[in-house]
């Protein structure tokens, strides 16, 4: 005996069934994607760990290994800071009243600047020389060089300036990223998170960190020191005397004539003498012959005489 359900029916239980299918293999599905996806958000924190915790060592131990990446264009250091200039100027100063000038001068430092240096001392021709630095603020610089201009007759004048800003940017610059770096270093030397070793050389990488940091300070302190006050550097003499008029300066060529005379004079009896000693010997042989020669002769012709006689 066959069972057979009403067309309404069959229809009714195709679609149930169907639907029973579908919303199984929905469900399989979505638990097979959960699974995948937690799957790979695990192995994703783990990669995401891993390289954190790489950077994080290469961030703590490897502080200046490389370069530290080049400032976006808004952050250059040569757009940001104002043009640093060093300005010096050389003089050479004639001066009359050289007393009144020294207390004018002194002054002036007072006023623009201060008085670095100053070394008095008097010429051979009785003059006094002085030379001085003087540091006058930079704003004030151009002021004070026309005011101690007119304190004399200016002799010699030299001026120059020295544009340091990129090496003012990159001092700067330098001096920061040791500074991030000291400051690095010291936390990880407060907390301790790693190895014995790897605090030992984070404190030997500190004293060397903090030893450049101390020098790039000295050297920004002169920097700014030169850049905030230009250098006046000035050599002062009073002007030459005339010269004195000295009568003696008149015989002087003929003292000095008769000098020399007497000392050709003596030089030449000495030779005089010395040849007389050299040759009195021979002298005296040649005189006694001469003697012997004419007694010889006289006697001679006397006895010629005496024999021509009757």
């Amino acid at each position: 005996m066959r069972f057979s359900l009403p067309s309404s029916r069959k229809t009714w239980a195709l679609l149930g069934t169907g639907l029973i299918l579908v919303v199984i293999v929905s469900l399989g599905s979505t638990a097979f994607n959960r699974n995948t996806m937690a799957a790979s958000m695990h192995s994703a924190k783990a990669t995401v760990g891993m390289d954190l915790e790489q950077n994080q060592v290469q961030m703590n131990y490897q502080l200046d290994s490389s370069p530290p990446p080049p400032p976006p264009p808004s952050a250059n250091p040569l757009t940001l800071l104002p043009q640093k200039l060093i300005r010096t100027a050389k003089l050479g100063l004639e001066v009359k009243d050289f007393p009144r000038f020294e207390r004018t001068c002194r002054d002036l430092a007072q006023r623009y600047g201060y008085l670095a240096d100053l070394r008095i001392n008097n010429k051979e021709d009785g003059c006094k020389r002085a030379e001085l630095t003087l540091r006058i603020a930079a704003d004030r610089f151009d002021a004070a060089l026309a005011e101690f201009k007119t304190l004399g007759v200016v002799k010699k004048e030299e001026l120059s300036v020295e544009d340091v800003t990129r090496a003012y940017a990159d001092l700067e610059a330098r001096r920061l990223n040791k500074r991030t770096a000291a400051v690095r270093l010291r936390e990880i030397i407060a907390n301790r998170t790693g190895k014995l070793s790897d605090v030992i050389e984070a404190e030997r990488a500190l004293s060397e960190v903090t030893e450049e940091l101390e020098s790039m300070e000295a050297q920004k302190r002169a920097m700014d020191n030169q850049i905030s006050y230009s250098t006046l550097r000035a050599e002062v003499s009073e002007p030459p005397l005339p010269p004195k008029f000295n009568a003696s300066a008149l015989w002087q060529p003929l003292v000095t004539a008769l000098k020399d005379g007497r000392s050709g004079l003596i030089s030449s009896l000495a030779f005089v003498l010395e040849v007389l000693i050299v040759l009195s010997p021979w002298l005296l042989l040649s005189s006694l012959a001469t003697w012997l020669i004419r007694r010889w002769r006289a006697a001679r012709a006397r006895e010629e005489h005496a024999a021509e006689l009757p």
